[in-house]
């Protein structure tokens, strides 16, 4: 599936899934929030889990926050968390912090070799730890600056998409119940007429 399609696809796929979650929207907004948020994180392999405990413990929809951790994968890891470690490794030179180079640190995302959900977790807790000290601190720094960027505006468009929605459905439902208040007012007046009894 060429990646244009599948964008659209997985797109479409969490859009419905966000606008059909049945709790409230600024509920589903914190859900969102805290993926995007979440999704920043280099802890890959535990995001849907750490997504769903904060939802929880922010009283927020779980659904689209684990959703939106996905906007992290494959394809966008490396621009995501080398943005947000070379946002953290600026930030710690201003305080005169030396931090491993920018290759050295993307080289932890590549294809892990182990295979297996622990042995993944296993292979890469041990190449992060291997960053050392200030290398984990850039990328924590730069993951939670980042993190708040995109968390903030994902809130509030996911608020307005989900009450946009809501409104629209429940114009559209006004609507229909109007229209069959109007057939069967209709309907009435023909028998009405039909059995010659007067109006009342």
């Amino acid at each position: 599936m060429p990646i244009s399609r599948a964008w659209r696809y997985w797109s479409r796929r969490f859009l419905r899934t966000v606008l059909q979650t049945r709790d409230s929207p600024r509920q589903i907004a914190g859900g969102v929030a805290i993926g995007a948020f979440v999704s920043c994180n280099p802890t890959v392999v535990s995001q849907m889990l750490v997504a769903a405990v904060l939802a929880t413990a922010f009283r927020c929809s779980r659904i689209p926050a684990i959703a939106m951790a996905y906007l992290s994968n494959p394809l966008t890891a490396v621009p995501m968390y080398g943005g947000g470690y070379l946002i953290g490794a600026k930030v710690l030179h201003i305080f005169g912090v030396s931090t491993p180079t920018y290759h050295s640190a993307m080289s932890l995302f590549k294809r892990p070799t182990e295979t297996g959900f622990w042995l993944v977790v296993r292979e890469k807790t041990v190449e992060l730890a291997s960053l050392g000290w200030h290398g984990l601190l850039a990328m924590e720094i730069g993951a939670t600056l980042l993190g708040v960027a995109l968390a903030v505006p994902a809130y509030w468009i996911a608020l307005r998409l989900v009450t946009g929605h809501r409104l629209i459905k429940a114009q559209r439902a006004a609507t229909r119940a109007q229209e069959r208040i109007e057939r069967v007012r209709r309907q009435q007046e023909f028998e009405r007429l039909v059995s010659g009894e007067p109006e009342r």
